[in-house]
């Protein structure tokens, strides 16, 4: 499958094809605004992906779909990603992939954050009345390999802004073997609070750094708000050079998600971004 992504960076006929074949494999759908770059199954890797947990409603639910289809993409990857960061997650998402992943014999180590507990229908509006979330809604990080370090390292922050449905924004680091993964949802609405968290972010993710981090998320803003800052203290960004559109709303499509890297070697490739069917955000996947 490399070599015949490789070689549809000769030819938009091929690429297309292998595209669509590398996307059919994992479940997640045909990127009809994708990344450019090719994929690379085989590479380590490290995974963004806000989940769209909590979209549903009194009769279906909360997303049922798309648990399985990060499962099944997970163990697609024949290199299997060292990191995942996920965002929206319920509880019962969550338990999901942990014990199919863990049942695969995949060597992950999993922790999460309370962004939101007892997530009914009262609290969050008549739109998600989904008490089949389970009982907590927020972020979750897997990492390849024993966990060290002792406990969760969980870290909220005060400076909330306007969070949708009282959601706290709150972000979480865990290091096994390797790099230490964080992951983190920053708020909605005005930058100023958005660029406000990310900031006290970079400052838990620098502090951690001294064997390598990845801190990624859905910072709910576009690059001009963030990203100078975090270049400037040491970190870089897997798709630093395309800043291709993580995020799709109707006719809006920006670069919400980021994947940032310090102390932990290189991206030796562009990142691979595709749509999912199951989440208004994409699959956002860089190599390491």
């Amino acid at each position: 499958m490399v070599a015949s992504m490789q070689n549809c960076r000769r030819s938009k006929g091929l690429c297309a094809l292998a595209a669509f074949s590398v996307l059919a494999a994992l479940g997640i759908g045909a990127p009809p605004d994708a990344s450019a770059a090719p994929d690379y199954p085989n590479l380590p890797q490290i995974i963004q992906f806000n989940i769209y947990g909590g979209n549903g409603n009194a009769t279906t639910g909360y997303n049922t779909t798309v648990a399985p289809a990060i499962v099944s993409s997970v163990q697609s990857r024949s290199g299997s990603p060292i990191g995942l960061s996920l965002n929206e997650v319920c509880e019962n998402q969550y338990n999901y992939i942990v014990w199919y992943l863990t049942a695969a014999g995949y060597g992950y180590s999993f922790d999460h954050t309370v962004s939101l507990g007892n997530f009914l229908g009262s609290q969050v509006g008549t739109t998600w009345p989904i008490a089949s979330c389970g009982s907590w809604y927020g972020n979750a990080v897997a990492v390849k390999g024993a966990r060290t370090g002792g406990g969760a390292n969980w870290y909220s922050s005060s400076i909330q802004g306007p969070s949708s449905y009282g959601e706290q924004r709150n972000w979480i680091c865990i290091r096994a073997s390797g790099p230490t993964i964080c992951s983190s949802h920053l708020a909605t609405g005005a930058s100023s609070y958005t660029a406000s968290q990310a900031d006290v972010y970079r400052s838990v993710a620098n502090f951690v750094a001294g064997s390598g981090v990845f801190a990624a998320g859905d910072f709910n803003t576009t690059p001009s708000v963030t990203t100078l800052a975090w270049a400037l203290g040491g970190f870089a960004e897997a798709d630093a050079a395309n800043n291709f559109p993580t995020f799709q709303s109707g006719a809006t499509n920006q670069k919400l998600d980021y994947i940032w890297r310090k102390n932990f070697g290189g991206y030796p490739y562009d990142a691979y971004i595709y749509n999912s069917p199951h989440s208004d955000h994409h699959w956002y996947q860089g190599y390491v």
